[in-house]
């Protein structure tokens, strides 16, 4: 159930009966595959399938993409590292690229490529339809690797935006409390005991794995530390929703400017910021679930050293 969930929430598909979702997805790819191996006209059925299915997929998973979503969603099975980039955009183009050209296959009787090349020259409609399907999927995955292009690359393999000069002072670091609704700046509570602010959103898997880790650990966290678990509010949500979603959120982020700042400007969740005494950021801040966790595990390790 938890995989289930993770998985759509990575997608960003709101779905009560995630389990019951892709459960009936699982049937319906069995059946195709099955399809796929009988005669027509139940191979042209199952070739029809596989296409509406390979481009409705396509589509989920670029829609998450845009909406920042970079977290390993399992599509391809729990041991398949299939996070959400471009990477699994392109293997979805070419699925639905094989998925088109076998129903160009199955419409024409053609066999092999010469025969679907010489349905096309013939202006046979279901090898047009299918070689619009193949080129359309061609042109998002060109678009998508274009976008990729343009921005440098990080060791993790996500783009990042390019270096930006240091500021000249610790930026202002204003969220708005959970419990009273007023204005905090973090850095001014750092000054009285060192800060963690771990930044999440709401239905963001790799947040949910990093608040586990962070409960297993909290005592040992917390002994050099003051937590802030701080939810960021996008323009579309309510404050009231997101605060009400976790009672871990000690904070509130409007708009995620806070954690976007501390980020490089990048909207990925989860991160963590560790923040002095001095009210300035402790460098590097850790950005995505590993880091986090790396760095909870940092701060476990100092509490046991001192015991």
């Amino acid at each position: 159930m938890e995989a289930s969930a993770q998985t759509l929430s990575a997608l960003r598909l709101p779905v009560v009966a995630p389990r019951t979702l892709l459960g009936l997805l699982a049937v319906v790819e069995i059946l195709i595959a099955l399809g796929i191996l009988l005669a027509p006209p139940t191979l042209i059925i199952a070739a029809i399938g596989a296409t509406a299915f390979s481009a409705a997929f396509l589509l989920v998973v670029v829609r998450a993409y845009r909406l920042g979503s970079r977290e390993d969603c399992g599509c391809f099975g729990e041991s398949d590292h299939s996070r959400i980039g471009p990477a699994l955009i392109v293997r979805n183009a070419v699925l639905l690229v094989v998925s088109a050209f076998l129903l160009a296959l199955a419409l024409t009787g053609a066999t092999g490529v010469p025969g679907v090349v010489q349905s096309l020259g013939a202006g046979d409609a279901g090898a047009l339809l299918s070689l619009a399907a193949a080129a359309a999927a061609a042109a998002l995955a060109w678009a998508v690797l274009r976008a990729r292009a343009t921005a440098p690359v990080g060791a993790d393999g996500e783009a990042v935006p390019a270096a930006q000069p240091p500021p000249a002072s610790t930026p202002s670091l204003l969220v708005l409390s959970r419990e009273s609704g007023k204005v905090l700046d973090l850095a001014s509570r750092a000054r009285l005991r060192a800060q963690l602010a771990i930044f999440v959103k709401p239905g963001c898997g790799s947040c949910t794995q990093v608040m586990a880790h962070l409960d297993e650990h909290a005592d040992a966290v917390r002994a050099v530390a003051e937590v802030s678990v701080i939810a960021g509010v996008a323009a579309f949500e309510s404050v009231e929703s997101v605060a009400s979603a976790d009672p871990r959120v000690t904070a509130l982020d409007i708009g995620g400017l806070v954690g976007n700042r501390l980020a490089d400007d990048s909207q990925y969740r989860p991160i963590a910021a560790l923040l002095a005494t001095d009210g300035s950021v402790v460098e590097p801040v850790a950005i995505g679930r590993d880091q986090v966790i790396e760095l909870i595990d940092v701060l476990r390790a100092v509490t046991e050293e001192q015991a």
